[in-house]
């Protein structure tokens, strides 16, 4: 059926290789179709596989963006993209709850902001 498997927007960027911005717009604009119920989008995972990008050429192209970005950053900065001492704070969040980092950006900027 259609409507089996149902994914969120943050799968949808994901399996489109793009961020969430364009895709919102696209299911705004009705180019893939979905629903909305309240504030949350229920998206069947079909129909983002008839959207067009197959799955198996989004790790390309993931891979080829992120390599076009750190030869931009480098570029421009004259800095490693993703080395460590480039940020002010990194967090990981495969480990952290989004509540926690949500508070510990917070703490972070208090503790900028007021230094």
């Amino acid at each position: 059926d259609y409507y089996d498997t149902l994914i969120t927007p943050e799968e949808v960027a994901d399996m489109l290789g793009c961020c969430m911005n364009t895709t919102y717009k696209l299911l705004k604009s009705g180019k893939i179709k979905a629903m909305r119920i309240g504030r949350s989008w229920k998206i069947p995972k079909r129909a983002v596989q008839e959207y067009g990008v197959p799955e198996d050429s989004v790790k390309k192209l993931m891979k080829d963006t992120d390599k076009a970005r750190a030869n931009y950053y480098s570029y421009h900065t004259g800095r490693k993209w993703g080395d460590h001492v480039n940020y002010n704070l990194s967090i990981d969040s495969g480990y952290i709850e989004i509540e926690d980092i949500v508070d510990l950006i917070i703490k972070y900027t208090d503790v900028k902001l007021y230094r």
